[in-house]
Order: C-alpha cells, then structure tokens, then sequence
C-alpha cells in the first residue's frame, strides 16, 4: 500500500485534522468525457479524504471522502467541530459547463463533529468561497474567498457569507468584491 499523500494539517487540541489524496483535476475532467487540460496548479489545492486522528496516540478516529474535493483553505476547526467546503475549484467547473458536462458530485458546507466525523449540518446552497474562518467569541463561520498572488488560481474575490457555527444558519450575505 503506497502511504497517503497528504495535502492539508491543522490541529485543534488533541486532534490532528488531515487531507489525504489529492484531487487530481485532469483525470476528473476526463472521466467526465472532457479532453486532457492542464490543471496542475488545482491538483495541489484540494484533498479527496479528510482524516483525524488523536495527535497523541495517533489512532485514527475517523475518514470521510469528498464528492468533489476538500479546498484546503476551506478547512477549520472550532467548537469541536471541524467546517469544511467540498467543491471544485471554479476553473474546473468552467471547462465543466463549456463542454456541457455537470459535475459528478455536490458542492457543500459541512460542520462535521470532531470527535466522531458525524455531520452536524450541510448545506448545498450558496457554495462559492475557496476560504472558511472561524470566530470563537462570536460562534460564527464565515465564507469568503482569498485571492492574493500567493495562492493557486481559482481563489474567488467575491461575497462573503456568515453562518452560526452551531447550526449552519444564514446570519447574512454580501456581494462584495476584494
């Protein structure tokens, strides 16, 4: 068995959060009857496994699979919980809509519990950031994206939405552009 390639660590207290396995985007493109394109720079932004693991003994506690793709930007902790955006990176989902394929999975919001990997709520609605944060004082997540020329292409600049962390409620949404 080849080890897991990893793309993503974060830590919250004793649990260490991992992506495994990344998205390779072109074969994507081409199980989906597209042509070969080159999106190697997306291959490195996303992971098709999400695991934790008690840091200290190094058990596996639990794994989930993407559908589309866990943005590593796009992953936080907090509140014993760990939020995530499962989605393909826009210019994937560009060459997808100008060959008129749809996706193979949903774009989603999940909170999944840190401790057992149960989904504490998901959403599919309004799915746009490459970037999640998390507020502890306010109990809130935000959505947003983060383009800098730093980062892969296909960072949105666009919207930024706030949810209740605990309940995956819609606090508000702007159509902002930074």
């Amino acid at each position: 068995v080849d080890p897991p390639r990893w793309g993503y660590i974060g830590v919250s207290g004793r649990f260490l959060i991992a992506g495994s396995g990344t998205v390779d985007y072109r074969s994507h493109l081409e199980t989906q009857g597209g042509k070969r394109t080159r999106f190697y720079d997306l291959d490195i932004a996303s992971s098709r496994h999400l695991i934790v693991m008690d840091r200290y003994t190094g058990e596996l506690l639990w794994h989930t699979r993407s559908e589309l793709g866990f943005r590593h930007n796009a992953i936080v902790a907090g509140d014993r919980m760990v939020f995530c955006i499962d989605t393909l990176p826009d210019p994937v989902k560009e060459a997808l809509d100008r060959r008129g394929i749809s996706p193979s999975g949903t774009p989603s919001l999940q909170a999944l519990h840190l401790e057992t990997g149960r989904t504490v709520w998901r959403t599919t609605e309004g799915i746009f950031g490459t970037w999640l944060g998390y507020s502890d004082d306010h109990k809130v997540l935000l959505q947003a994206g983060r383009p800098s020329r730093d980062m892969v292409v296909g960072e949105s600049g666009r919207g930024m939405t706030v949810y209740n962390a605990a309940t995956g409620e819609e606090l508000w949404s702007r159509e902002a552009s930074y």
